[in-house]
């Protein structure tokens, strides 16, 4: 085809649909109660005149700082979430994108675009749910056909930001460490874990007493121990990468074929992001987002699905440093392994029932109701047992 010619016709392509006025627009609440606590979330319903005359409508996503609860707003003061969402926006996922380029696949990036910020209060982006994008709500545990997109999407992401830090891009070490080290939960977590192991102790087959008396056992100074050992590993781990750092299903959509099979997915919410093991966001994600028995039968796929989607991204844009095997990998995931069995406790009730997350309130209604149903005996079971027995005394 004469360029000339396509010259023509893409530049009146562009010039029809790009937008001349903004006529009105209006705002809703875009995230149910209970799905999201670091930021208020709105959709902006925008009627628009196009290049070509036509009115139409448009709708983006705004999120602003502004939340009700005062300690929630406390947290975003104290680890700046919006500063480091503008960031990896700015600075690592532009980036990336450009990446992508080089290989033609750039549409089908797995996160939504940053249209505009105020630093650092508001941002604005893409509105995925009319691309066809949907998102799962709590309470929510995924099947394997969902969780292992997101674990390729997770090895493709961790992959990219590698491959910028082996460029000199970025520099991954700038990023903070994971707000979990913070210390600011480990008081919430143990008196969830009290409660939990007096449930287990009232209704619970009697063959738990020794569990409970182990857990009871528990203090906060532990929690924190073993929590700082965890960090001290990561920091001399040899493969480190950027961490989404908040990777479950709230934060998270996904697309679906005519049969609802999920073949497509977004991250959401980069406000959490930080420098580390790659086995905190597969932590993370995985204990956040799927049955104990989930997990149970299917953790050697779910790793080799992560190595598979991080090596074929590593290779493709010729990464020259050292890369963890998948052996590397799985002792990594059981380095952290007290981590993900506290994520996966404390995360149960808000994942098992309609009231949203926990927050700063031990709600003991609502954990004795949960955890005195047997299928929350058969869930924790197995698991419950293995993280006794490795990190109870």
């Amino acid at each position: 085809m004469d360029p000339a010619i396509l010259e023509i016709v893409l530049k009146n392509k562009y010039r029809n649909e790009r937008i001349l006025k903004i006529l009105s627009v209006e705002d809703e609440i875009a995230v149910p109660t209970g799905q999201n606590f670091l930021s208020a979330i709105k959709r902006l319903r925008i009627k628009v005149v196009l290049g070509n005359g036509r009115v139409v409508n448009r709708s983006a996503i705004m999120k602003s700082s502004d939340v009700p609860s005062e300690a929630h707003n406390s947290f975003i003061k104290d680890t700046g979430v919006f500063k480091t969402e503008t960031t990896m926006y700015v600075t690592v996922l532009n980036e990336m994108e450009y990446l992508l380029q080089e290989f033609d696949n750039a549409e089908d990036i797995p996160w939504s675009r940053l249209l505009y910020y105020e630093p650092y209060s508001t941002m604005v982006f893409e509105d995925l749910k009319p691309l066809g994008f949907k998102s799962l709500l709590i309470p929510c545990y995924l099947d394997m056909e969902h969780a292992l997109l997101v674990i390729r999407g997770l090895g493709l992401f961790h992959g990219l930001g590698k491959i910028l830090d082996e460029r000199g891009i970025i520099k991954m070490d700038s990023f903070p460490s994971w707000y979990v080290f913070n210390k600011t939960p480990y008081r919430i977590w143990h008196s969830y874990l009290m409660e939990f192991a007096s449930v287990m102790d009232k209704n619970w087959n009697p063959s738990w007493k020794p569990i409970v008396s182990k857990l009871k056992n528990l203090t906060v100074k532990d929690i924190e121990d073993k929590l700082e050992e965890i960090s001290k590993y990561s920091d001399q781990c040899n493969f480190k990468v950027i961490n989404h750092g908040d990777c479950m299903v709230p934060n998270l959509m996904f697309k679906y074929d005519w049969k609802n099979h999920p073949f497509s997915m977004r991250f959401l919410d980069f406000q959490l992001s930080a420098f580390g093991t790659p086995c905190f966001d597969l932590s993370y994600f995985i204990y956040r987002s799927m049955k104990g028995t989930t997990i149970k039968e299917n953790f050697q796929e779910i790793m080799e699905c992560y190595h598979s989607s991080l090596t074929r991204t590593l290779d493709k844009f010729n990464f020259m440093g050292v890369r963890p095997t998948l052996e590397e990998l799985i002792e990594g995931m059981d380095r952290v392994s007290f981590l993900a069995n506290i994520l996966f406790i404390v995360n149960y009730t808000p994942m098992t029932t309609s009231q949203g997350d926990f927050g700063d309130d031990i709600h003991k209604e609502r954990i004795f109701s949960i955890f005195n149903r047997q299928e929350s005996e058969e869930d924790f079971g197995p698991g419950m047992r293995d993280f006794a027995n490795k990190h109870l005394s």
